[in-house]
């Protein structure tokens, strides 16, 4: 642990440096980051056997059949937390949660269902 500290101490005598090098360091696990999400709905397709367009409307309806399943569970728990009964902490935990799941793939629906027309249109069937 010492080595550690006496590499620390040395480095801060070039605070620029080491400055510099940490934001190019944050620069490029960003762009990396940005690369593997722009390519893993392609990777995906690949390994599945799919095109983009049964790709992307597979991707739609299992979005649609989240949000319903995250609709009922939510019903489910404010019935539970009406009739009395109440809730357990994780069921609290639960509710509170999913509204924001919700959200979430509530996105992911619009944004899919933006990008369809565009995938059928320009991207291959076969």
């Amino acid at each position: 642990m010492d080595n550690f500290f006496r590499a620390v101490r040395l480095s801060f005598r070039h605070r620029g440096t080491f400055i510099l090098t940490v934001i190019c360091a944050l620069a490029v696990a960003m762009m990396w980051g940005g690369n593997i999400t722009a390519v893993y709905p392609m990777v995906e397709v690949v390994f599945n056997g799919q095109t983009m367009p049964e790709w992307v409307d597979a991707e739609i309806a299992k979005s649609e059949q989240r949000i319903t399943e995250f609709d009922q569970r939510i019903a489910e728990l404010k019935l539970a937390l009406t009739d009395g009964s109440g809730l357990s902490r994780p069921q609290e935990i639960e509710l509170g949660n999913l509204p924001t799941r919700r959200n979430a793939e509530q996105e992911a629906l619009d944004r899919n269902r933006w990008l369809r027309p565009w995938i059928h249109a320009y991207l291959p069937d076969d």
